[in-house]
């Protein structure tokens, strides 16, 4: 069975845990404009409910909403449908350790929780 006919459903895939993006053919978007991602590291949510470090390589408009071209860990790209409930800014790296470091006063650029 493939992959699409399993996003989303039950039983999981056999294949191990799946991205929770709806995945968008490349030639859907075909005519429409690509914008490159600014500040592209980010994480997805995968299927067994853990969040996995993607690179963002770009956005377009589709369908009144967003697409967003993805590379995944093991190198292979494609798009998916953006939703926010699945695709997050990345929360580790170099920038998120220097925030730590520096007092709480001067963590300006830090959201709250």
């Amino acid at each position: 069975m493939d992959e699409e006919r399993h996003f989303g459903g039950y039983p999981p895939p056999v294949g191990g845990p799946i991205g929770m993006l709806m995945p968008i053919a490349a030639d859907q978007l075909a005519d429409c404009p690509v914008r490159p991602a600014i500040g592209s590291a980010a994480e997805v949510l995968y299927s067994d409910t853990s969040w996995r470090p993607v690179t963002v390589l770009g956005w377009a408009r589709f369908r009144g909403s967003w697409a967003v071209l993805i590379r995944w860990p093991d190198g292979s790209q494609d798009w998916r449908a953006y939703d926010g409930r699945s695709l997050r800014p990345a929360s580790g790296g170099a920038a998120a350790d220097q925030r730590q470091d520096r007092p709480r006063d001067q963590q300006k650029d830090r959201p709250e929780n």
